[in-house]
């Protein structure tokens, strides 16, 4: 008993600082204790109550414990979506949802539980990787230069820099997430959406931003891609077939 009390504990811990790959480790304990559960209330026959109450304590403790940590880790998706994109969110609720009707497929929570956190991670991490990439195409500590103004030689630069960080990265992302393993096609087009959302907007924003701004005297060497290009590109993500 002690041991799992200590198993709440780390797991609450951390919840605190959202590390919630760690709080793995709880379900198939729970697992574990909910079949032995019969065993126990036998064996702890004509013991005092107290007693036979630790083990349907410890269960319910780390059942509230597992649900907090799923609850949480969704709503940190939401919310790392909110400071992205506002129209994210509903391609991410939506995705959420469908994940939550096939978790029910499994007859025991654990292995539910387990599934939904270890999806959430995964949408997580995609998008995580997608908005290191578009943070490129952001205008924080960026001047607004109007069309026709004599850039300097350190502004032009500024500029390029921007444009070669989002190619760079979009290529190498591409390449990696197209072989990433999504089996489920309808998750695997919901992903997509989620990234196309992400990226689209904050590029397309990005390319109107320098439309009639004199950069650089090679403007293909820099706009390399169009919105429509990138929006492709993603949409074989996840596809070794493509």
């Amino acid at each position: 008993m002690q041991e799992g009390d200590g198993i709440v504990a780390a797991a609450g811990r951390a919840i605190a600082r959202h590390d919630y790959s760690t709080v793995l480790s709880i379900f198939p304990v729970l697992r574990h204790l909910k079949l032995s559960k019969p065993d126990f209330d036998t064996t702890l026959q004509g013991t005092a109550a107290s007693t036979k109450n630790k083990l349907p304590t410890l269960i319910i403790a780390m059942e509230t414990t597992g649900a907090k940590a799923l609850e949480e880790f969704a709503d940190s998706i939401k919310e790392t979506a909110g400071a992205m994109l506002a129209s994210l969110g509903k391609a991410l609720g939506n995705l959420q949802l469908n994940l939550l009707n096939k978790s029910k497929v499994y007859d025991y929570s654990a292995l539910s539980a387990i599934f939904l956190l270890n999806n959430y991670n995964y949408i997580l991490k995609s998008l995580q990787n997608w908005w290191r990439v578009t943070e490129f195409l952001m205008d924080r500590n960026t001047p607004t230069f109007q069309p026709g103004t004599k850039l300097k030689d350190k502004e032009r630069q500024l500029i390029k820099d921007k444009f070669k960080g989002f190619n760079e990265g979009l290529e190498e992302l591409c390449k990696v997430q197209k072989v990433w393993a999504v089996p489920d096609q309808e998750q695997r087009e919901a992903i997509r959406q989620a990234q196309r959302r992400l990226v689209s907007e904050a590029y397309r924003n990005f390319l109107h931003r320098y439309a009639n701004i004199s950069f650089t005297k090679n403007p293909d060497k820099y706009v390399k891609y169009r919105v429509e290009q990138v929006e492709e590109m993603i949409g074989r993500l996840f596809d070794t077939s493509a």
